[in-house]
């Protein structure tokens, strides 16, 4: 059996959110029924970090068991966020990472380490992400 993510692993000090959703990745895997691998992503900020805590991960050898990571409307890493993730060598490497943009936002991410970019219609509010875009990613999970 692969390592898993243990709670020695080191944190990062410009992503202290990465050690809540590396916690919430540990405990998905501990509570999932047979092997299904995760999809792991974030909205804004949000895929920032999740996108740390999966490359963190990878570059301690623990196991995250993600076929797929997205980033909605995700922003770029600066300053020392972007120093620590370059180090660690860009975005994780294992899941199929895809980058969703809706069109009412203007994206600071440029698509170097995303498999696939997906560029919808504005969001007109309400739903967290359009139906174009989640029915877009929903296809990759088919």
């Amino acid at each position: 059996m692969p390592p898993s993510l243990t709670a020695s692993a080191p944190r990062p000090a410009a992503h202290p959110q990465a050690s809540v959703l590396k916690e919430a990745i540990r405990r998905t895997i501990a509570e999932r029924l047979g092997n299904t691998e995760l999809v792991v992503g974030g909205i804004g900020r949000g895929a920032l970090a999740a996108g740390h805590a999966l490359l963190q991960a990878e570059r301690s050898s623990e196991e995250h068991a993600t076929a797929i990571f997205f980033s909605y409307n995700g922003t770029a890493p600066a300053g020392e966020e972007g120093k620590e993730l370059e180090a660690l060598g860009g975005w994780p490497v294992r899941p199929l990472n895809l980058k969703l943009v809706s069109a009412d936002f203007t994206s600071t991410l440029d698509d170097e380490g995303f498999a696939e970019t997906k560029n919808g219609a504005a969001n007109p509010g309400g739903p967290l992400i359009t139906k174009e875009l989640g029915s877009w990613l929903l296809d990759y999970l088919r």
